[in-house]
């Protein structure tokens, strides 16, 4: 139900915009139309139909999932995918289609205007590019992603929790993110949200420091920067932890940025202008 309420509000947008069509190509935005994941994917919707145009690999699970949605199978009777992604659009874009200007490299709208190849027939419609088009209504969360969100929030911390006793017997920064990996896994994510950060000792001092074979120093912070996907969504997760004995300097310097976040969290409420909580 809510799949098809953000539907309803993206063809009204396309009708404020005197568009008919959008044509979706960014893999993100088709799962988060579709909640249909494949790596060749592409999505026509009209102010009638939802097209999710797919290739052989994907196609029989698509319509087995896409029970409302038209599937069309991409490069089918051995067209070639962009010239048959040009006759879809010609044939069900109508006049106007707008399109992903920020998410489509220039090689791809060339292929697909294919104004100078007189081999294949050219775009009949007009393409109209729009920046984070979608953006506007994946900032606001339906009740069913918040759940997926929360829910992708407590298994990370589970993760957190099963690999602190790990710690010990890990050989380096790369091996404990194995470990990390691996229970993202048995906690039911699909992923890394990205690559997994383990900083050990001067190197938790790093932001971003890309996790090395350095040894997980005993006396020292580490510091865990990760998250996981679950259902398509992402968690993100960082904490600094002390293993062994831990230095006053240190321990003085993390209570007082943990001071400073606790203070800052308190302070967050909606209408509240990010820059007024950066300052607390």
């Amino acid at each position: 139900m809510e799949g098809k309420l953000k539907i309803k509000q993206i063809l009204k947008k396309l009708q404020e915009n005197d568009l008919d069509s959008f044509f979706v190509s960014s893999r993100p935005n088709v799962f988060y139309l579709s909640r249909f994941r494949s790596s060749n994917a592409y999505i026509l919707l009209t102010q009638t139909e939802k097209f999710f145009i797919t290739d052989s690999r994907y196609y029989e699970a698509a319509k087995e999932s896409l029970k409302d949605w038209q599937v069309i199978q991409l490069g089918e009777k051995n067209k070639n995918q962009i010239d048959h992604l040009r006759d879809i659009l010609n044939e069900y874009g109508g006049k106007k289609v707008g399109f992903e200007e920020d998410r489509t490299t220039i090689a791809f709208y060339k292929k697909l205007v294919n104004k100078e190849s007189g081999k294949t027939e050219s775009l009949k419609c007009q393409l109209i590019g729009f920046s984070g088009f979608f953006d506007r209504f994946r900032v606001s969360k339906t009740e069913e992603e918040i759940q997926i969100i929360k829910e992708a929030v407590k298994r990370t911390d589970r993760v957190f929790e099963n690999i602190l006793p790990l710690i010990p017997s890990a050989k380096n920064e790369l091996d404990l993110r194995r470990m990390i990996i691996n229970e993202i896994f048995l906690q039911g994510g699909t992923g890394e949200s990205f690559p997994a950060i383990v900083a050990s000792g001067k190197n938790s001092a790093v932001p971003h420091h890309e996790t090395s074979y350095d040894p997980v120093e005993k006396n020292s912070p580490i510091l865990i920067d990760m998250g996981m996907v679950y259902k398509g969504y992402c968690s993100d997760f960082t904490r600094v932890i002390f293993y062994g004995k831990v230095d006053p300097e240190i321990e003085k310097i993390y209570q007082i940025v943990k001071e400073a976040h606790l203070t800052a969290v308190e302070k967050v409420k909606a209408g509240i202008p990010v820059k007024e909580i950066d300052k607390t």
